[in-house]
């Protein structure tokens, strides 16, 4: 694949990598760091290394401590993203970053200063022969073949509200939600606790645990208040880890990712994804409005909990227009489509006349960087 774009989508709780022109990432690397708790450890009579990435940071549990460079979005260990992204080139696609020109996405919510700051990493580090920082959430629509909607995207550590119309971001009505999957494991962990499990040996490596648990057993119900009356027995699963202990299930699979909908069930003080997707169309100017709720699309992998559109839907419909006909998109491959639309981006004929090169930054650093539609 040398010369080819390679496409990497940063996110809180996986790093996705690939090739421009694929349907899919070629490798998701877990955006973890995990650093050895005792210099004096070993595995297999040798010296444990000092940093693991990703998989291989998990697969040590507890003799680790987990970092996670991106939080809430945004990048604020640039040391241990640096390390993310090694790995990513070198391991997991096997490539040589100085033959290739990187589409790296970055959040809405993301600022100047860590975009540059991807620019100076991926430039002075890793010598990319070019490269463009692309908004997620706009990718997202493309993905899904749209050039208009609003983009209700929740992953591990942040949820965003974008609307766009004919590829712009509309960024004064964007919304912004510091709640993710990483909440609703924590959430899951002490509902779970209320029943008396005690089963997670290291609390840093619990979120990996629970995170399993919750994306096979969780779902959010249309009546929270309804699905508390029935019988716990009727909503029975069995969930068994890895090491042979077991755990029964019952109200807690809704329960854990009520939050989305009810924030202050965490002590969050602000309204639900319904209630921001209908906020952030009202901000928009009133003929867009009919267009966005025509196109409400579902991206990142929380959102492919069972019974999330339905309830997004019914939430947006009690607070909309009754004339209004809602329309939620919820395509398959929704928990990387940011990828996907980058992957279709970096192979159109447009891509190589919007990419800053790796001699234009030695020339002029980050002064002359192109800039169309809905990319930084």
């Amino acid at each position: 694949m040398s010369g080819s774009v390679i496409v990497m989508d940063n996110g809180s709780g996986s790093c996705k990598g690939g090739f421009a022109g694929e349907d899919k990432p070629a490798a998701i690397v877990p955006t973890i760091v995990g650093y050895s708790k005792d210099e004096s450890a070993k595995e297999n009579g040798a010296p444990l290394k000092a940093t693991f990435i990703g998989e291989d940071a998990l697969h040590k549990g507890g003799v680790l401590s987990l970092k996670y460079p991106i939080h809430r979005g945004i990048v604020d260990d640039w040391d241990d993203m640096e390390k993310v992204w090694d790995f990513m080139f070198t391991s997991a696609l096997k490539v040589n970053p100085k033959d290739h020109t990187v589409l790296v996405t970055g959040s809405a919510e993301d600022n100047t200063k860590n975009r540059n700051k991807m620019y100076e990493i991926l430039f002075e580090k890793f010598q990319v022969a070019g490269m463009q920082v692309a908004v997620d959430a706009v990718l997202s629509l493309w993905a899904s073949g749209r050039k208009t909607g609003i983009v209700c995207s929740c992953g591990d550590s942040l949820s965003h509200i974008v609307p766009i119309y004919e590829g712009v971001l509309l960024s004064e009505a964007m919304v912004g939600l510091n709640l993710g999957g990483r909440d609703l494991d924590s959430c899951l962990a002490q509902l779970l606790s209320e029943k008396g499990y005690s089963f997670i040996p290291q609390e840093e490596y619990a979120s990996t645990l629970l995170k399993d648990v919750r994306e096979k057993h969780s779902y959010v119900t249309l009546d929270f208040e309804k699905e508390m009356n029935l019988s716990a027995s009727s909503l029975e699963q069995n969930h068994t880890f890895s090491d042979g202990k077991n755990i029964v299930l019952d109200k807690e699979r809704f329960r854990c990712t009520e939050p989305l909908f009810e924030p202050e069930l965490l002590g969050i003080e602000t309204p639900g994804l319904h209630d921001l997707v209908y906020s952030s169309i009202m901000k928009c100017d009133m003929d867009v409005r009919k267009d966005l709720y025509h196109n409400v699309v579902l991206a990142g992998g929380v959102t492919m909990t069972a019974g999330f559109g339905e309830r997004l839907k019914n939430g947006l419909a009690s607070l909309a227009p009754p004339s209004i006909n809602i329309q939620i998109s919820a395509p398959s491959d929704r928990a990387f489509s940011a990828w996907v639309g980058g992957s279709i981006l970096a192979s159109s004929d447009a891509f190589s006349n919007q990419i800053l090169s790796l001699q234009q930054y030695k020339e002029s650093g980050l002064d002359n960087i192109p800039l169309f539609s809905g990319i930084f």
